[in-house]
């Protein structure tokens, strides 16, 4: 399934909770704080101001049985993902367990770290607008996102380890069965240009990012825009 993304942030809070997460004992007391959102600014202080950088947390798909957590873990067809990069512009592909899809959004962020590093964003309210379509012929065993300017693998796993594999796996089998890399060439194109980041703390999540200069190089279909 092909789901592509506008966000529009209405308002936005930062939020601290006593005892969750690696910074919990950071500050005394849980509270809650509405920030002004000024053009294109988050207010923090009167010294501080941050970029408004909208992004969806949580969006995914119903399993083919039983149930599955907006929370935690994160599975293949989506859920507490929490990547900046699900952000305006962005589309994502997700892979269909049962005919009717069941779509699900929220938990959408004014601003987020990679990673998430504190376990919380700028938490924020919005209105977003979807468009999807369902795509045939296309191998997506995980989520993949196309950003402006990179095409990115998400790797799931028990151990980051097994996740930073998973998304290489990804990666390297696209660069060949869609886009007509030679072994070589996806060899090389992983030696010299994919990088990894992070996902979200909801599960062993890593990115695999590929630019997409680099994609245009060969001749295969691709990833569909």
């Amino acid at each position: 399934m092909w789901i592509s993304l506008d966000i529009r942030i209405e308002r936005a809070w930062l939020v601290f909770l006593r005892a969750f997460g690696p910074l919990g004992r950071w500050l005394p007391e849980t509270f809650g704080r509405e920030l002004p959102i000024e053009g294109q600014t988050l207010v923090v202080s009167p010294r501080m101001r941050l970029p408004l950088q909208p992004s969806i947390g949580c969006i995914g798909l119903a399993p083919k049985h039983g149930r599955s957590s907006t929370f935690r873990p994160v599975w293949p067809w989506g859920g507490n993902l929490d990547l900046p990069e699900l952000r305006p512009g962005s589309t994502i592909w997700l892979p269909v367990q049962r005919p009717e899809a069941f779509l699900f959004i929220g938990d959408v962020h004014a601003a987020i770290g990679a990673g998430e590093p504190a376990h919380v964003g700028i938490e924020a309210t919005a209105r977003v607008r979807v468009r999807v379509d369902r795509v045939t012929g296309l191998r997506c065993p995980a989520p993949r996102l196309r950003t402006e300017h990179e095409l990115i693998f998400v790797g799931i796993g028990e151990t980051i380890a097994t996740a930073q594999r998973q998304a290489l796996e990804h990666a390297i089998a696209a660069l060949r069965d869609e886009y007509g890399f030679t072994p070589p060439e996806a060899y090389a194109c992983a030696c010299a240009c994919l990088s990894y980041r992070f996902g979200g703390p909801a599960g062993p999540v890593v990115l695999a990012a590929l630019p997409l200069a680099v994609l245009g190089q060969c001749s295969g279909t691709g990833t569909p825009s």
